[in-house]
């Protein structure tokens, strides 16, 4: 991960036109308000270099419905971020100037109950962790152009960015719709589709499932088409996927194999194919490192969550 220098810079006079009240429309509410929040989820990575190690923007409440906060907050631009400890804390309030209440604020489930109890806004509790802005910006001056080597590899919060994944829906369904309205109604097969074709219906088609989604679009990444985020295991934390796609009649495991290996930083794999999987891939699924890792789609499978998309989306 790197944070540029004008990053920085572009930080500070986002802070200074908030205080002058001058802040662009991407930044507002309807009614005219500063959207403070929608800033701190579109650039997360700020507060990451203060020591968490997972974050997410607050769009798809499915994601979350088992965990403490899910009653707690309704949605929009609302920022959760995990301590490497395991704990998530919820961003409840935002630095306003440099000088006058220049923290962020981050609450857990025991200090948002008291700050429902509180009765005059001088009895108002304090945070489970409270980062004065000073501080971030000197973490932020002191790796500026430095590439952090010793953060998470796996993970780029700006690919989960509400602004981003909006983006990478308007690409997936343009592109998809035609197809999947043709596969849906039997018009077309898998088959028929280019390798593009199918790694773009197979994005689409995740995402439709809940998972938040980035297509691979530059050179090869070590076997990964698609990196994705969410829950694979139902009321588990969103994990990072990485997804290939092979666009053949039948996968070996040696191919699975080198994409097991490829992605070994990833916590879990996904292995789409348009065709079948041999005997072998099936043994190498029901390794014990495999089982809950190590996840399979062959073309009848991808077929199924064809039929259940929803073209309505």
């Amino acid at each position: 991960m790197r944070i540029s220098l004008s990053e920085v810079r572009a930080f500070e006079d986002f802070i200074q036109r908030v205080e002058d009240d001058k802040v662009s429309a991407k930044y507002r509410f309807p009614d005219g308000d500063v959207n403070h929040w929608k800033y701190y989820a579109d650039h997360p990575h700020f507060l990451m270099l203060i020591g968490f190690d997972e974050y997410v923007a607050f769009r798809n409440k499915r994601h979350f419905r088992d965990l403490w906060f899910a009653d707690e907050v309704g949605g929009g631009s609302q920022t959760i971020y995990r301590k490497p400890s395991g704990q998530w804390l919820l961003l409840s309030g935002l630095p306003e100037n440099k000088t006058y209440n220049s923290t962020f604020r981050l609450d857990n489930k025991e200090t948002l109950r008291r700050w429902d109890l509180q009765s005059t806004w001088n009895d108002i509790p304090s945070p489970a962790l409270e980062i004065p802005l000073s501080d971030v910006f000197k973490k932020m001056y002191a790796v500026a152009d430095k590439f952090l080597d010793e953060e998470k590899t796996i993970w780029s919060p700006r690919l989960w960015t509400p602004s981003e994944q909006e983006r990478q829906t308007i690409i997936l369904q343009t592109s998809t719709k035609r197809l999947l309205t043709a596969l849906k109604s039997e018009k077309m097969e898998l088959a028929d589709l280019s390798w593009r074709q199918l790694e773009e219906i197979v994005a689409e088609v995740l995402r439709a499932q809940g998972l938040e989604i980035h297509v691979v679009r530059e050179s090869t990444q070590g076997g990964r088409d698609i990196i994705a985020r969410g829950e694979l295991i139902p009321g588990q934390e969103p994990l990072a996927i990485a997804v290939e796609v092979k666009h053949k009649k039948v996968v070996g495991r040696p191919e699975v194999q080198t994409a097991i290996y490829q992605n070994k930083q990833f916590p879990a794999i996904m292995f789409v194919t348009s065709g079948r999987f041999t005997a072998g891939v099936l043994r190498e699924k029901r390794l014990a490192d495999n089982q809950l890792r190590l996840f399979l789609k062959d073309g009848d499978a991808l077929g199924d969550l064809i039929r259940d998309y929803s073209l309505a989306r």
